[in-house]
């Protein structure tokens, strides 16, 4: 990526809009006879802070609330008009249970007889050209409405061949959140978000690879929460594997690439547009190498790593092998899913540039992981050790008997823990022994020097079968 050497950066579209809006202009949005969804959800749409507790009520382009304590009027009234029986949702937030619908016509209609003068409307997702939204949809909206709320994400793509990820050169800064993904090859960078004063206007900052457009195109939702079960768990990772059997057959140039968005308080999206405009918070060199004194001096400066789109398919496919063979996947559907399988889901997930946000992925630079498998160093006999050899034993049929000998001898060399013990961990593809306790792995080829060394150890008898 070539870096943009220009002061200010234009944005060339919106991202999302939260605006306040008057009834009439609701149908500027929607046909008069389009359907609606009445919600039984709130989805999570990150808005100003007053409007956190207002009720969400319909659902199509957006999402549309009014204040709480219309609730109760407008479904009486939605009945008075003569809907289709619906029953209030329990929580404040939500207008109904169900899946009810009403004409946009209908619902405008009765929320004008009900005096609700303005809604709250929620688009996010869009990636509309700033153009064609000021020409179709914002140029003759009522000035009759408190607009000072109204926020504005407006974005800007970043081309290049691979994909760059980003995180803080300075450690500590609270307004700075990073999100680590791509696994080890990702070395703790990923995505990142800010929240800072520049020259007395708050703005947030969101930089993360384009690859996450493409990851979520592929899935009808994400996952927000653990699994309960072992079944669910398997059918997550079955889930991953289809996902990216999917990128690997998409154009090289939708996986590549970078996204920055900025999102501003602004009345009118001409007015938003504009002030970001006149900013170089839009410009990634300014990022890298600050020059403007709020974010010198307000230590927001990023560092960048690089990787390749042949780097991510060739570290998932390895991790998802070793994935396939933890043992707890292979538990009843109904259990419980252990911890290390919940990680390992958020972890793969991460490795395909996704970040959940309920539990951190594990560390780039941790030692010990479910994915790290580590041909584990030979123990050394003592001086008082017997010179018997098992070399001449190389069929892997053979050896597997003798694991059930030798195997409450074995410790391993590698954590030194006396209670760990190795299992037998062996596939169609691969014969290996596993560590209980670091999950270091011992493959076959090292099998008859360790065995011959327990053997020696501990003076073992061995069936006649093992003989040479």
């Amino acid at each position: 990526m070539n870096g943009i050497q220009s002061a200010t950066t234009v944005p060339t579209d919106v991202d999302s809009y939260n605006v306040t809006l008057a009834l009439a202009d609701l149908l500027l949005f929607h046909q008069e006879i389009s359907s609606m969804w009445l919600c039984n959800v709130r989805p999570r749409v990150r808005d100003h802070d007053i409007y956190n507790n207002w009720c969400c009520i319909a659902r199509t382009v957006g999402i549309i609330l009014i204040p709480p304590e219309l609730k109760t009027a407008l479904i009486h009234q939605l009945h008075a008009q003569g809907a289709a029986t619906m029953v209030a949702h329990s929580q404040p937030t939500i207008l109904v249970q169900g899946r009810p619908s009403v004409s946009a016509g209908a619902l405008v209609d009765a929320l004008e007889a009900i005096d609700c003068a303005a809604v709250r409307m929620q688009i996010y997702g869009t990636k509309l050209p700033v153009a064609n939204i000021l020409n179709r949809r914002f140029s003759s909206l009522s000035l009759d409405v408190d607009s000072s709320n109204n926020t504005w994400d407006l974005g800007f793509n970043l081309d290049c061949a691979s994909i760059p990820l980003f995180k803080p050169v300075h450690n500590g800064n609270k307004k700075i959140r990073s999100f680590q993904v791509y696994g080890p090859a990702g070395r703790s960078f990923g995505t990142v978000q800010m929240t800072l004063e520049f020259e007395g206007q708050e703005y947030s900052v969101k930089i993360y690879q384009r690859w996450l457009h493409a990851f979520k195109a592929l899935s009808e939702k994400q996952w927000y929460a653990d699994p309960l079960s072992n079944k669910t768990s398997q059918d997550r990772l079955k889930s991953l594997e289809n996902r990216v059997n999917k990128l690997k057959q998409l154009p090289h140039h939708l996986l590549t690439g970078a996204r920055l968005e900025v999102s501003v308080q602004a009345p009118s999206l001409q007015a938003a547009v504009e002030r970001i405009s006149n900013t170089p918070l839009l410009t990634l060199d300014e990022w890298l190498l600050p020059t403007h004194r709020d974010i010198q001096q307000g230590s927001f400066q990023l560092q960048r790593h690089d990787i390749t789109v042949e780097e991510v398919f060739a570290q998932f496919d390895k991790k998802l092998e070793l994935a396939k063979n933890l043992p707890g996947l292979r538990r009843r559907h109904a259990n419980k899913p252990k911890s290390e399988v919940k990680q390992m889901l958020v972890d793969l997930a991460s490795f395909l540039g996704w970040n959940p946000g309920w539990r951190k992925p594990t560390a780039a630079d941790k030692t010990r992981a479910w994915f790290i498998v580590r041909r584990a160093p030979l123990p050394r006999l003592s001086e008082n050790s017997m010179t018997v050899c098992l070399t001449y034993m190389e069929d892997p049929a053979r050896l597997k008997r003798l694991f059930k000998t030798v195997q409450p001898y074995l410790r391993c060399p590698n954590c030194e823990d006396d209670t760990a013990r190795f299992n037998p961990n062996w596939t169609d593809a691969q014969d290996r022994i596993r560590c209980n306790n670091c999950r270091h792995d011992i493959l076959v080829g090292q099998w008859a020097e360790l065995f011959g060394i327990v053997v020696n150890e501990f003076k073992l008898q061995l069936p006649n079968e093992f003989a040479p």
